[in-house]
């Protein structure tokens, strides 16, 4: 099954971008301690973006024929995705104080360029 390529690309460009905003966003309201991070709709549409960042991320792996485990800049994207996960669970749930939780949040920040440039660059260590 084939899909339009493009389309694909720049759907998962704009979900990335809407994750980082919607990730800025509820740091934001975390350290500032709104009471809106708690509302229903506040926590379900983060993960809903995620969701189609990560559904059309694999549509266009398989459409490309990139794979982690056989393309490295794709394996460590995968790495850097699971951890960037971990960090935001440790950023907005288990992080039991707000400087472990902070530190997290901009550790996430960070590994969250790293996936930008290395799927910009399609190299493990953008740079090098």
């Amino acid at each position: 099954m084939s899909f339009d390529l493009d389309w694909i690309k720049h759907f998962h460009m704009l979900c990335a971008t809407l994750t980082f905003g919607l990730f800025v966003g509820r740091g934001a309201l975390m350290f500032r301690d709104v009471p809106l991070r708690g509302r229903r709709w506040a926590r379900v549409l983060p993960d809903s973006v995620d969701t189609l960042l990560l559904a059309s991320g694999v549509l266009l792996a398989v459409n490309l024929y990139q794979y982690p485990l056989v393309h490295p800049w794709l394996t460590v994207k995968v790495a850097a995705i699971v951890l960037y996960i971990a960090l935001g669970f440790v950023a907005f749930r288990f992080g039991r104080t707000k400087r472990v939780r902070m530190s997290a949040w901009l550790a996430a920040l960070g590994v969250f360029g790293y996936i930008v440039l290395v799927a910009y660059t399609r190299q493990p260590l953008p740079g090098w």
